[in-house]
């Protein structure tokens, strides 16, 4: 099986995009002799000699008859056994919302920018839009590099290395692991460069992923099938879950057990329990909360009647301003720099329909679960309050120790007071309940009974 590696592709509008994209399909075989047939019918009669690849890309009638691309067009081609996915995304600037839609899905760029055209202003709103949702790597094709040719039949190296200088000093202001490469998607110019950088970028990413082990999946509804229940609903990791593995289900903060995931996206549990659309089912700690952090960019003007979609749950927005978010009900979600794929939200406006905006959470998580986790929480400060602890039998669990707490209850140092907590921790357990020690600047909460996790 070939590992997909999945990127966009975006820029200004008719700066070469389809165009480019089209080329990448053509060298790589990827194109069938009925589709190229109707390309050059269709290029004809718009008065072109030659083919029109950016054709093979705009999928729509309406993008065919005005030139440029709407919607989000999917397309493959195989390269040195990897499986590549493009999204060419529309770059025209009242579509650019799906531009954005695109890139929370992906790690990856190919930029183009026209060589005589240079840095426009669509160009630094997609350069705002991959920062937002952190795509990591950045390739940018400076496009059209024929129709700058000198006379020894070269793109001009003068007019190139400007425009480089100009787009080196505009990243400067972005966390980007980028390249730039002149090309001509007409001539086929320096196109294998683009390959190779894509290559190295597959690669890299496929290292991550295989180190990857999270599962995170947002539940959309139930199903009965021949008297077994069945929950089907998004997946949001390329990871499976593992089968007879522990994880938990939120909100509910259950341990449940997955005995059978027969197809993509759908599984049973061992577990009779009720589960309700917008669940969560994940091995991480996400942070479940209405009043969010958050940063957002906006495509159209947002109105007092607005919807967040995130995983498969819509809930109504009842507060909003620059950095923070009320809802009316929780969502499941986790900050963006942890997992980008949980870690954004789409705004809708609920009479329109239409997509007005997105954003990606920046929650504190630490500060959050503190807070949130499992319910309830405890805090202990006292030894008085420790006595009472160790001879009843609360219904808060977990119980969560500040260590700064027990190093003053115990009157003990660091190292000196790890036994004593451990003599505590299994006391509680005993009772039942999960113990959680941590610091004010990280939690990490167990997932197993009897977990002791000191930080």
């Amino acid at each position: 099986m070939k590992n997909i590696f999945k990127f966009i592709c975006c820029g200004n509008v008719d700066d070469g995009k389809s165009t480019l994209i089209g080329r990448l399909l053509l060298d790589s075989n990827s194109i069938k002799q009925d589709q190229l047939n109707e390309i050059n019918t269709i290029s004809l009669k718009n008065g072109n000699h030659q083919p029109q690849l950016s054709l093979l890309l705009d999928g729509l009638a309406e993008e065919r008859n005005q030139q440029i691309t709407i919607d989000i067009a999917h397309r493959y081609f195989n390269y040195n056994n990897i499986r590549f996915h493009i999204l060419d995304c529309p770059g025209h600037k009242q579509y650019i919302q799906n531009m954005a839609i695109a890139a929370a899905t992906t790690n990856t760029a190919l930029m183009v920018i026209d060589c005589l055209k240079g840095i426009q202003e669509q160009t630094i709103q997609h350069l705002k839009i991959c920062a937002l949702f952190h795509i990591k790597y950045l390739c940018i094709c400076i496009t059209k590099c024929d129709l700058i040719l000198t006379s020894n039949n070269q793109p001009d190296e003068e007019h190139l290395n400007k425009l480089k200088q100009d787009i080196s000093n505009l990243l400067k202001h972005y966390p980007f692991d980028y390249t730039i490469i002149p090309v001509s998607a007409y001539t086929g110019y320096n196109m294998p460069h683009i390959l190779n950088q894509l290559y190295r970028y597959a690669e890299k990413e496929h290292c991550e992923e295989t180190r990857n082990t999270t599962v995170i999946m947002h539940i959309q509804g139930v199903k009965f099938y021949q008297n077994q229940r069945w929950c089907y609903g998004k997946n949001l990791m390329r990871k499976q879950p593992v089968l007879n593995n522990k994880y938990m289900l939120y909100p509910n903060n259950i341990p449940v057990t997955i005995t059978h995931n027969p197809v993509y996206g759908c599984i049973q549990l061992k577990e009779d329990i009720d589960i309700s659309a917008g669940s969560c089912i994940t091995n991480t700690l996400p942070i479940v909360s209405n009043h969010i952090q958050h940063q957002s960019i906006w495509f159209d003007t947002p109105t007092n009647e607005l919807l967040l979609r995130h995983g498969t749950k819509f809930a109504h927005v009842v507060q909003i301003n620059d950095n923070y978010l009320e809802l009316d009900e929780p969502i499941i979600f986790h900050n963006i720099n942890e997992i980008k794929e949980n870690g954004f939200g789409i705004f809708i406006d609920q009479k329109t329909k239409k997509t007005v905006g997105c954003c990606t959470f920046i929650q504190n998580t630490a500060t959050t679960h503190f807070q949130q986790i499992h319910g309830k929480t405890y805090w202990i400060k006292n030894t008085q309050q420790m006595s009472i602890w160790l001879n009843k039998n609360f219904i808060f669990n977990p119980i969560v120790f500040k260590l700064t707490d027990l190093k003053h209850i115990f009157k003990s140092s660091e190292t000196e007071i790890i036994p004593q907590i451990k003599q505590l921790t299994d006391i509680l357990n005993k009772q039942g309940k999960n113990v959680i020690i941590c610091n004010t600047k990280d939690l990490i909460p167990p997932i197993n009974d009897n977990d002791f996790i000191l930080i």
